[in-house]
């Protein structure tokens, strides 16, 4: 969470680069980001590619959407993690108990 905190205390000086390679990084694609944003792909597209500025509010929106995205993944993922190993604790219950009765 400091991370975003950093990018956002930079974000006067946030370029169109940047904002693209935050977003890639956190994996979430620019159609995902403009669709939370609710603005057209394209009007993204020219903000990331630098052929359109973006202003320092809309820098900050986009960042702290991209925040929310990653947050929700990371939820998902701890969910399907918990759901893997819970699973995998089963397996192996079920191993021993095959062991002792055999």
């Amino acid at each position: 969470m400091l991370y975003w905190v950093h990018v956002i205390l930079e974000v006067a000086t946030m370029t169109g680069e940047l904002l693209r390679r935050l977003r890639e990084a956190a994996g979430i694609k620019q159609t995902d980001l403009a669709r939370a944003a609710n603005m057209a792909n394209s009007t993204l597209s020219t903000y990331e590619s630098g052929r359109n500025g973006m202003t320092n509010f809309m820098a900050a929106r986009l960042v702290g959407l991209i925040d929310a995205l990653l947050s929700d993944r990371t939820e998902e993922f701890s969910a399907l993690r918990a759901e893997a190993d819970a699973q995998m604790d089963a397996d192996q219950v079920t191993a021993d108990d095959e062991k002792r009765t055999a």
